[in-house]
């Protein structure tokens, strides 16, 4: 019996193997934006960010009186550095980042090209994540605390 036809296609295989398999691990890039998808912060997402590699906080509040909060991390703490110098809370920021880290776009929001329909014509809360080499902020927009759900 002739196995040489099978040994080619099973050759043929292994290299088709191989090839996909070089393919998709110099392919990684592709791999990290497509996983960025969907996110509010993308460029942190496309870059793996995690909230251990933020370094710097910034709440800026808006309004009659407007007001920004700069929190620094100190090692593994966390320290308010403006308007004054003061301990906090080190899980409750790191709760924050991690809250806006994960946060993702609504698809099915309605929309409209008026940004004051949803309070972004101007603001009232805009947060800012920097790891050092990444900055990026987001702005809310008709910001209320709690949503109502039971």
């Amino acid at each position: 019996m002739n196995f040489r036809t099978t040994y080619i296609l099973l050759g043929i295989v292994v290299v088709a193997l191989g090839a996909l398999g070089i393919y998709v691990l110099t392919k990684g890039d592709k791999q990290t934006s497509l996983a960025a998808e969907g996110y509010l912060l993308k460029a942190l997402r496309a870059a793996n960010v995690k909230p251990d590699d933020v370094t710097t906080l910034e709440i800026e509040r808006g309004g009659e009186t407007p007001e920004k909060m700069v929190f620094t991390r100190d090692g593994k703490n966390w320290v308010l550095t403006a308007p004054m110098k003061a301990r906090v809370d080190s899980a409750a920021v790191d709760s924050v980042i991690t809250g806006i880290l994960g946060a993702k776009t609504e698809k099915s929001a309605d929309l409209a090209g008026n940004l004051g329909a949803h309070g972004l014509d101007n603001p009232p809360l805009k947060v800012t994540l920097n790891t050092g080499k990444i900055s990026e902020t987001v702005s809310l927009g008709n910001v209320t605390i709690g949503d109502g759900v039971k």
